[in-house]
């Protein structure tokens, strides 16, 4: 193959005759899109429990794409605070990254999470602290 016309690539791995696994990946980057993922949908009000937020770009089939730049924007809504780089550089962290997300003490009710980067479509996340 040459890469012309953003050719896929398909990886199946076996046990003997047994399949396994199978791994895609698309050279075409006008279909990838920013991912953005909870560790965990809910908190509690104590305000020290935490969670992970992970975001980055990835292709159609959800392989990372490591080289991409830019900066990921995040905004919260609700009660919760972001602990972490924000805007987050993509280039220096190989095209993906991670926030905390912390619970305000004494206050419930639904967070939602936006992350948006000037070439992709604005992703969120809904966290539910109680």
């Amino acid at each position: 193959m040459d890469g012309h016309g953003n050719p896929e690539l398909r990886i199946e791995g076996y046990a003997g005759t047994k399949l396994l696994l199978v791994r895609r990946f698309c050279s075409d980057r006008s279909r990838d899109r920013l991912w953005l993922e909870l560790d965990e949908a809910r908190l509690r009000a104590d305000g020290t429990d935490s969670t992970r937020l992970a975001f980055g770009v990835v292709d159609r089939f959800g392989g990372p794409r490591p080289f991409v730049q830019g900066d990921v924007t995040l905004e919260v809504d609700g009660p919760a605070n972001l602990v972490g780089d924000n805007p987050f550089s993509l280039k220096e962290s190989g095209g993906s990254g991670a926030v905390w997300v912390k619970s305000i003490a004494g206050r419930s009710g639904v967070v939602e999470i936006r992350a948006s980067h000037d070439l992709f479509k604005p992703q969120s996340a809904v966290l539910h602290v109680f």
